[in-house]
Formats: C-alpha cells, structure tokens, sequence
C-alpha cells in the first residue's frame, strides 16, 4: 500500500505533459492515469507485437482508442497502410488528432462496429478509452454512425486488432457469415467475459474461429492474492492465426 501511495505521490508531482512526447511521437491524451496504463501495455509489454512478412501489411485497428496501437503498429512497420475505427466521438477527435501529427498516411474512420448499417446510441466518458453499445462502463450517450466491420475488409488483412468493449459478438458472426473473416490472417481479439455475469459464452466465439479456419492461443488476468469470484468481468486476449 506504501509503495503503491508512493507512486501516486511521484505522479502527481510529475505530471506527463499533454501532448506527451514519447517515442518520436507526440500524442494527445484524456484521462492521464488510463493514458499511462494504455503506454505500459502497448508500447511497454508489447501487446499487440506481431510478425508479418510484408513490408508494408494491411492492418486494422478495429476500437483504436486515441491511436497507441497505431502508432505502435507504424513503429513496427512504417510503410504499414492502418486503417484506425473509433466510436465515441471526443476519443476520435483525439485519434485523428494523433494520427494527423504523426502518421499522416493512416486513414480514421468514425463509427461504432456492429451486425449492421445505420446509427446507434454510443456511451463513453470523455477521456476514458472505455466506450460501450450498451452502456455497461456508463457515460454519455451520443448517437454515431454504425457500421459493419466487413464493410471495411476489402482485401485481405495481415492484422486484424479488436477492442470493441463486448460488440465482437456481433461483429465477428456477421463478418463470418460475409465471408470476410477468412479474410485476416492473423486476430488479436479482446473478448470482454461476463459483461453479463450469468452469461458464459466465450465458447461461441472461440468456436466460430475454428469454423474459420484459425488456430489461437488464449490468456487472461488474474490479480495475484485475489480469489476468483464466479462473474467476475475479465478481459480475455486472444491471438488467432489462420492455418
């Protein structure tokens, strides 16, 4: 508890600027706290690294936030061609800011991701990178344009990375079922468990990528010294790789 009021203390006595400079890239932020937490696992862990033997792969960044995954990916691959989709609209303003000042050539899309066209109520907290359909994290309520993610897979995509705060169990079925899915060859999926917490369903997505033609491997989050307890929302990691 010291070490952890310790840190909070060191923080608040040394704020990141914003725009923070980091990496070569200067980038906008929101909340100062979810901006570190999102840096460590993005830039720090690394979880979005992956290998592909193009150049210049075709990636998508399905729930891009304000655009540290992109800016990772084009870090990995400057000549990547990234399209970055984001939702709740003072985060996308943040994104094409982002991308605007340090990787010009990505293309951003505002639009939330589900099983059709149209437009849809979105909730977000101004600076938060949660943001949800169906307002479990809270928020305000905006009305965005929707869209369906197959829409947007035209060609074949060497990433496809997915955070949509529990709409992948629209999204993937109706990609599925456009025969778009086949389409990525490798899926670095969030898959948000117990949103609902009566309801386990994480078989249904792990078996449509067996349908599909992938492989995957599986890792979750267990905060060390805490009992599980049954329901408890978990944000699940899955990397797929067609075989």
């Amino acid at each position: 508890m010291r070490v952890a009021l310790a840190r909070d203390s060191v923080r608040a006595a040394f704020p990141l600027p914003n725009p923070a400079k980091l990496a070569g890239y200067r980038i906008r932020y929101g909340d100062p706290q979810d901006f570190r937490q999102s840096w460590q696992e993005v830039f720090v862990k690394g979880a979005y690294l992956f290998l592909s033997d193009k150049p210049a792969p075709r990636i998508v960044d399905a729930g891009a936030n304000i655009g540290l995954a992109t800016l990772y990916f084009k870090l990995l691959y400057p000549r990547a061609r990234v399209l970055a989709i984001e939702a709740a609209p003072a985060t996308f303003g943040l994104l094409a800011e982002n991308v605007a000042a340090n990787v010009p050539d990505v293309a951003v899309e505002h639009c939330a991701l589900g099983g059709s066209d149209g437009e849809t109520d979105f909730f977000s907290l101004p600076g938060s990178p949660l943001g949800s359909l169906d307002g479990h994290g809270g928020g305000e309520r905006a009305r965005v344009p929707m869209r369906r993610l197959s829409g947007f897979l035209d060609e074949e995509v060497d990433l496809l990375k997915i955070d949509i705060e529990g709409a992948e169990r629209e999204v993937l079925p109706e990609l599925a079922a456009a025969g778009k899915l086949r389409r990525a060859r490798q899926i670095h999926l969030e898959y948000h468990h117990h949103l609902s917490p009566d309801e386990d369903r994480l078989s249904e997505t792990l078996r449509l990528l067996e349908e599909n033609g992938f492989g995957y491997r599986v890792s979750g989050w267990r905060y060390p010294g805490r009992v599980p307890e049954p329901g408890q929302v978990e944000d699940v990691a899955i990397w797929a790789y067609r075989k």
